[in-house]
């Protein structure tokens, strides 16, 4: 932790002030040209006693004569910058004071309590040290002949010679990515002086007695007990502000002695108000500090005084009353202008109280601290609204394909089951009642968000009496067992639309840094893969960030999948099919670690050279700086050649873990069966392990206590504890945890059986026939830290935040076992298929045949016309046509019968 120096953060340097506060006139030709001293900085430099330094009048005079508004210095320009500067330097240097008894500021923490907005609190710890005290007084002139920033690196330099290295100030320029900002209003006081200096101007169609009318005051406060903070009020009057702030975003905390010195009345540098009830308690607190101005070159005046509101807090008189009893007591005390920014509840009174606004704006930067919480430029929005709305302490969520096995690989970097897993602790303020709702809300926004079918958790949601322990510190391990929801899916699939989403998050996506490798046509052609985000408010780990968000990605690829030539050799290309072009902007540090100690094809040689080589936890470690590999054009296709072509078949692997652990089905049949699990302890020496397990079976496998069966080389075991909750059809899954304690070198069984249940019909999916999954167990250990001494073992040890914790003299681990698959009897769901199929052919068959013989008729055919052709049939179609046209020709009107004439015959006849 570093000592700080803070200045009151609604305060800007002296030009920015300027700037913020003067309203220019628009039609005025000639303007006055008004400085501000920075009497506040006596108040800073203060001793604990209240006794003022008096700083400023030393110093002042001096940067005045250099800052003033004289024509004939200002067309000097550049060419008495050079000899102006040694004259500026050591004007800025008389002004940097000293005392010996000021309370310094350690800041202790940076704490972010909840997202979207995300809350922030400075915690403040006071000590009596040396403390050094900033004042540079700044104007146009200084910034035109850029000796502003100079003077800045020179007082930076000297207070980093007093060991000082960190610092919150506002500016009122935009430096990128501020973390708050607001405007300043101002109210007039004394409306005439201020027009008469031209601070301000006279309205359109406003008059300056219509202005004077405008901005006049009551003589007289109206709030009953309002009156000057006195010493006694100093506790009451710190614990109704520190109630007060809790509410904002960030806020100071102040001991009683820091309150003291920041708000205790003082002439010309704060003033100080509280409201006193009928019963002598402090309802209302109201505050304001002094800033006055040096009016250059007016007939009359030549100062002009200044209140700036500070910390204000209204309980129970309404903040319009309570700021305009403020005003008065101002103008009462000389004051021509109060003004005010438009942060905390200041809006609340701003347009009633006829402020005007500014125009300028005041910026709010945080510098030095470890995790930008704060806001969402590195922490992702989507993930930090739903972490708030869920309130939750910590969450772990993994999509895994694939086994980690490791008794050939050693231990995970991060372990996780096949398929999906989610666990959270909830905020001990979350009552039990609401807990349920609070998974609910979170399960389905982690779903919408990682294109995840996490809304199955339903009844695979278990409640752990004695598993996955808090890390935060705000749970205590061991209390509060309700807070906790646990979840695995051992169904979830695992694919490119669940990363897709996951590397969108990322600070810089896979656009740039170590994220650009993670091209999924390489990742999922792996023996595992497995990506995961952790999320950890306040770890218990001794560190000031107060959270702690990981995104992490396992990938393990086989050597025989990489290719298939006898002189095996690997390179970032092959294994990820590109290679790092551009590094991340916001990363701290950008690293690749090769373990170059022990590898069980055979010496290998590395290239490009690793940039250093480290040992951890008693390995040698390659590491490779990206960011300095990219400034200096280095091969970016780190690469490994070994010395000797390899033989697949004289591959020993990595020697096993001293912790291993198995499990399988046991039994035939679709009615009864068994889960067996085998736990193999191989230490060194004669300790033993203590470990908690963890089993939970869906509804349907119906599991009997009474068939719990652990033993040791055949040997009954007695666990220490057990904690058995049994499941209900269709409510709850069967949960056992075991606390064990497994002696070295042996072999602990745990057995127990189970029922099947029948599902109804509509329960089964639509592959009913792959079968049903019992989700992973889940192994808590806790082994001697001697166990892992030989360096091969503890695998993950050079991974933060490891799922192997190495202590002095023990160490403590997470494995997962094997998913099981299990049959359940299930009804041929073929059959209605196979019937449908069958009474549709049938119907066709017969339709046919049935149709013909009810619908068509039947006529007689001649032998002579069935051996006519068609030409025949043809020439005799239109003859007959013929004839019976020329026989409805031939006939008789007027009643005479006709005479019909036969074809070929005569007419005469």
């Amino acid at each position: 932790m570093s000592n700080v120096v803070l200045e009151d953060p609604d305060r800007a340097t002296e030009a920015d002030a300027e700037e913020d506060a003067d309203e220019k006139p628009k039609n005025s030709r000639k303007k006055k040209k008004t400085k501000r001293s920075r009497k506040p900085s006596q108040g800073i430099s203060d001793g604990v006693d209240g006794s003022p330094e008096d700083c400023s009048d030393k110093g002042s005079p001096d940067v005045k004569d250099g800052a003033a508004g004289d024509d004939s210095q200002d067309k000097s320009g550049a060419a008495d910058g050079a000899a102006d500067l040694a004259e500026v330097l050591q004007t800025a240097c008389s002004v940097l004071k000293i005392s010996d008894q000021k309370m310094i500021s350690d800041w202790k923490s940076f704490e972010v309590d909840q997202f979207g907005p995300p809350k922030e609190h400075l915690f403040w710890n006071t000590q009596p040290v040396p403390k050094i005290t900033e004042k540079v007084d700044e104007c146009g002139k200084l910034r035109s002949r850029r000796v502003a920033p100079v003077l800045i690196k020179e007082i930076t330099r000297r207070v980093n010679l007093k060991g000082i290295f960190q610092a919150i100030y506002t500016a009122g320029v935009v430096i990128p990515k501020p973390f708050s900002v607001c405007r300043y209003w101002h109210r007039s006081l004394n409306p005439k002086k201020l027009i008469d200096v031209q601070f301000s101007h006279l309205g359109r169609n406003m008059t300056l007695q219509r202005t004077i009318k405008l901005y006049r005051l009551p003589e007289d406060t109206k709030t009953p007990g309002f009156r000057e903070m006195k010493a006694a009020d100093i506790a009451p009057a710190r614990k109704l502000l520190q109630e007060y702030l809790k509410k904002f975003d960030l806020s100071p905390t102040y001991d009683e002695n820091e309150f003291r010195h920041w708000f205790m009345p003082r002439t010309d540098i704060i003033n100080s108000f509280v409201v006193e009830n009928d019963k002598g308690e402090i309802t209302d607190f109201v505050s304001f500090y002094t800033l006055p101005s040096t009016v250059m070159h007016h007939p009359t005046y030549n100062s002009l005084k200044a209140a700036y509101s500070f910390y204000n807090v209204s309980t129970v008189t309404p903040w319009p009353d309570l700021m305009q009893d403020a005003l008065i007591t101002a103008k009462k005390l000389g004051f021509d202008v109060f003004n005010a920014l438009d942060l905390m509840d200041n809006e609340a009174f701003l347009e009633k109280l006829k402020f005007g606004i500014g125009d300028g704006n005041l910026h709010y930067y945080l510098f030095n601290y470890k995790c930008p919480g704060n806001h969402y430029d590195l922490f992702p929005r989507a993930l930090g609204e739903i972490l708030t709305k869920s309130s939750v302490e910590e969450v772990h969520l993994s999509l895994t394909k694939g086994l980690w096995r490791t008794s050939q690989w050693g231990y995970s970097s991060r372990p996780a089951p096949n398929g999906a897993q989610l666990w959270a602790w909830f905020e001990p303020s979350v009552n039990v009642s609401q807990v349920d709702n609070k998974w609910v809300e979170l399960t389905d926004a982690l779903a919408g968000l990682m294109c995840a079918s996490l809304r199955a958790v339903g009844f695979d949601t278990i409640t752990p009496k004695a598993s996955f322990r808090p890390t935060a510190d705000s749970l205590k391990i061991g209390e509060n067992p309700h807070l906790i929801r646990y979840s695995s899916l051992p169904r979830e699939t695992f694919c490119t639309e669940n990363l897709t989403p996951w590397a969108k998050i990322l600070p810089c996506d896979v656009k740039s840094g170590i994220g650009s490798l993670l091209h999924a046509a390489h990742l999922f052609e792996s023996a595992y893969h497995s990506l995961a985000i952790d999320f950890v408010r306040n770890p218990r780990d001794g560190d000031s960030s107060k959270i702690w968000l990981s995104f992490s990605f396992s990938v393990v690829h086989s050597s025989l999948l990489l290719n298939n030539n006898a002189m095996k050799t690997w390179s970032l290309k092959s294994l990820f099919g590109t290679i790092p072009t551009s590094s991340c902007d916001v990363a701290a540090s950008s690293k690749i670690l090769v373990d170059s100690d022990f590898d069980p094809m055979g010496d290998f040689i590395l290239a490009p050279p690793p940039s250093s080589v480290s040992t951890m936890h008693g390995r040698k470690i390659a590491v490779y700086e990206l960011v300095n590999m990219l400034r200096t054009g280095s091969d970016m296709n780190i690469r490994a050649a070994y010395r000797d072509v390899l033989d697949l078949n004289a591959v020993a692997g990595l020697p096993a873990p001293p912790l291993t652990v198995s499990r399988y089905i046991t039994g035939y049949g679709l009615e009864r069966g068994g889960v067996k699990t085998e736990i193999r302890y191989a230490a060194s020496e004669e300790n033993s392990a203590s470990l908690v397990y963890l089993q939970y079976f869906p509804w349907y496998i119906r599991v009997y206590l009474h068939t719990l069966k652990v033993r040791i080389e055949g040997v009954t075991l007695e666990p220490d504890e057990v904690f058995f909750s049994p499941g209900r059809d269709r409510k709850r899954p069967h949960v056992i945890e075991l606390k064990l304690k497994i002696p070295s070198n042996k072999k602990c069984t745990v057995e127990i059986e189970f029922e099947r249940a029948l599902l109804k019909w509509t329960e089964y999916p639509p592959d009913a026939n792959h079968g049903f999954y019992i989700p992973a167990g889940v192994i808590f250990a806790r082994v001697s830290a001697n166990s892992l001494r030989p360096p091969q073992f503890n695998v993950s040890s050079m991974i933060p935040m490891s799922s192997v914790e190495v202590n002095d003299d023990h160490a403590e681990m997470i494995i997962y076992t094997e998913t099981l698959l299990v049959s359940l009897p299930t009804p041929d769901f073929s059959m209605p298929y196979n019937v449908i199929c069958l009474a549709c052919t049938v119907v066709a068959l017969a339709f046919g045949p049935l149709h013909n013989i009810t619908t068509k008729r039947l006529t007689e055919v001649t032998s002579d016309q069935s051996q006519k052709g068609i030409i025949s049939r043809l020439k005799s179609f239109f003859r007959k046509k013929t004839e019976s046209d020329e026989v409805r020709k031939v006939s008789l009107d007027d009643g005479v019968d006709s005479e019909v004439i036969e074809p070929g015959s005569r007419a005469d006849d």
